[in-house]
């Protein structure tokens, strides 16, 4: 038969001290949340109500709906000749044209563009003397198409009625004549690559302003005559061909026609 085990007087007093202190602390714990718990909640409210207030309310927002489907612009401006080492080339001159754009999805759009620049240019005799090359300035008008794809920055919305905007687009160049002058040049027709950015204001429900920036991209080469006479019009068989970088600055006037 087993004997109860025994317990001293110490030990029952340190397990009573022991209980003490555990219901001590917990009613300690239970006071505290109960503290805590509306301090919480204020907190909580106070947050939401400064989260609140880091935004802007839609009245005051900067941006505002832009919606589009469809549009035509009609533009004006200047374009600018890229470096013709020797000078046979159409020159910078003004430009006019229209672009139509087709949105896909929810900011970018395929546009097609038609431009007339209306150049001129200095046909050159190699086989004369220095002084007598020059044939006399011509007019020279230059057609320019492409098409491509555009992105509105800021989709269907507008900043401050500002739509910042870049393309990137392939097409032609030409000026429509199919045979060379007396030296051997043509400048003939060209595949393009080209490339811009430029905002849109928007005016009224339907009517915008547009400003664009354009780069063309195009191969170009001089006859050998250029090089084979004496003295010969270029120096450098490095300038005789290569690629030349026209650039345009227009501003024209875009109607929304489906919105």
């Amino acid at each position: 038969m087993r004997r109860p085990a025994l317990t001293s007087p110490l030990a029952r007093g340190g397990q009573t001290v022991r209980q003490t202190v555990r219901q001590a602390v917990r009613r300690a714990v239970r006071q505290a949340v109960r503290r805590a718990a509306p301090v919480a909640l204020v907190v909580l409210l106070g947050t939401g109500r400064l989260a609140a207030q880091v935004g802007t309310l839609p009245e005051r927002s900067p941006f505002a709906d832009a919606p589009f489907r469809q549009g035509l612009t009609t533009f004006a401006g200047w374009w600018n000749a890229g470096r013709d080492p020797a000078g046979v080339s159409p020159a910078s001159a003004p430009v006019i044209g229209a672009r139509y754009d087709w949105t896909i999805g929810s900011a970018g759009s395929l546009y097609v563009r038609q431009q007339a620049v209306l150049s001129s240019r200095t046909p050159l005799d190699p086989f004369r003397a220095v002084n007598q090359r020059g044939l006399g300035r011509y007019r020279w008008p230059l057609a320019v198409t492409d098409a491509g794809f555009a992105m509105q920055l800021t989709g269907q919305k507008s900043w401050r009625r500002l739509i910042p905007g870049a393309s990137l687009g392939v097409g032609l160049l030409t000026d429509l004549v199919a045979e060379r002058d007396v030296g051997g040049f043509a400048v003939g027709t060209n595949v393009l690559f080209t490339g811009g950015a430029g905002v849109t204001y928007v005016m009224a429900d339907r009517w915008r302003l547009r400003l664009d920036w354009g780069v063309f991209l195009h191969r170009f080469r001089y006859p050998d005559t250029y090089v084979t006479q004496t003295p010969p019009v270029l120096t450098q068989q490095s300038l005789r061909g290569g690629w030349r970088a026209n650039t345009a600055l227009t501003a024209g006037l875009h109607w929304t026609v489906f919105r």
